[in-house]
């Protein structure tokens, strides 16, 4: 093995805000509410640099490299910290607990993530600032022509730290390994500057392959179709003799529900993840949402003018003849506005259409129905950036 042990990582979770040594140097950036023209300068990346906190005696940090050096030799234990709780593999499938990275080596070199590193006698903690890129790659069935699509959006280290204490709180609140009821759902449905420019991306990547940026039903489903096709619904993983939640091999929790930032780093998220998820990206569309639970199931909720009913020819060219259409108002409102389902977990599937709901009946989690998503400047568990 070499001297100098690269480690490549996926990413973060909660470093404390106390005794923290930072290294390297912080670019702030900007962003404008208004969506980008051609002459709008491109995203610049988030703050660079290493954030360095418990250091052991005689060991060294270079910023620029993001080497950590030892005095000697010795065994490191490196742990991403938001590394998924199961191991994957590259089909996506679970295999067995993440224990982190061992090394022996006098140094290891960090790639932007979130770590824990154990070496002589010694744990800290350390961040490396920077941008997590990903690319989406799916075939879009438009009208019956196959279109494929590429979408790829970069993800800033500090603001997936942010979104990631803060989904940590939500859950360790209203979960706490079972269900909370449907009047939570609205709280992860965050918006930020992430999916404000994945929805920039969307937008873009519809008008390329041929969309009507006028059809906002078009839209509404090619936008629909990102989450369906790129999130991967987690398996299931036995465990000490029992079967744990969907979101354990992700989370380590039998019920987590996750915020966007989250789904779209592992790209992992079961009907709550995924709903909050699309709700995000329709919100940034500018459209009014709604996230939607049943028994055993929540689904997307969004608010459209002239929505026009799927033929029964269409719905089963797509595989999802199966389905239903589903509108209703809200739970509790009386104002007059109609959301229509949308499923996320089943293919490529329209807006409107999801498993039947029976409206207005009584589950272990609530009334089923919509719960309406505000789109004031405060929504979700933190406000947006």
């Amino acid at each position: 093995m070499s001297r100098s042990a690269t480690l490549a990582i996926i990413v973060v979770i909660i470093l404390a805000a106390s005794a923290v040594f930072i290294l390297g140097n912080r670019a702030d950036t900007g962003t404008s509410e208004d969506s980008p023209s051609e002459s709008d300068p491109p995203v610049e990346p988030g703050p660079t640099g290493m954030l360095v906190d418990g250091l052991p005696d005689g060991y060294s940090a270079d910023p620029q490299t993001c080497i950590i050096s030892a005095p000697s030799e010795t065994d490191w234990l490196v742990i991403d910290r938001l590394h998924t709780f199961y191991d994957t593999n590259r089909f996506g499938g679970f295999t067995e607990r993440y224990k982190g990275d061992e090394v022996r080596s006098d140094s290891i070199t960090l790639e932007v993530g979130s770590y824990n590193v154990v070496s002589g006698g010694c744990e800290f903690s350390v961040v490396v600032c920077g941008v997590i890129e990903r690319t989406a790659n799916w075939t879009y069935d438009m009208d019956g022509r196959a279109v494929d699509v590429s979408v790829t959006y970069m993800m800033d280290m500090q603001d997936l730290i942010e979104s990631v204490e803060s989904s940590r709180g939500f859950n360790a609140t209203h979960n706490g390994g079972k269900s909370a009821e449907f009047i939570h759902l609205p709280e992860i449905v965050v918006r930020d500057d992430l999916t404000d420019r994945l929805e920039d991306a969307l937008d873009s990547e519809f008008r390329r392959v041929g969309g009507n940026p006028s059809d906002a039903q078009a839209y509404l489903d090619f936008i629909a179709s990102f989450v369906q096709m790129n999130i991967q619904y987690p398996g299931t993983i036995r465990e000490d003799g029992a079967t744990r939640g969907w979101d354990y091999g992700v989370y380590g929790e039998d019920e987590y529900w996750a915020v966007p930032q989250e789904t779209l780093y592992h790209m992992y998220g079961d009907c709550e993840d995924n709903s909050a998820l699309l709700c995000a990206l329709y919100m940034e569309a500018g459209f009014d949402v709604a996230m939607g639970g049943k028994s055993g199931h929540v689904f997307a909720g969004v608010s459209l003018d002239g929505f026009e009913e799927v033929s029964e020819e269409r719905l089963d060219e797509l595989g999802v003849g199966y389905l239903t259409l589903n509108s209703h108002e809200a739970v509790g409102s009386d104002d007059g506005k109609v959301y229509y389902a949308v499923e996320t977990i089943r293919g490529q599937t329209p807006v409107g259409y999801t498993t039947w709901v029976d409206f207005g009946s009584n589950t272990l989690w609530g009334t089923t129905g919509f719960y309406s998503v505000s789109q004031g400047d405060e929504s979700g568990i933190h406000s947006p950036s």
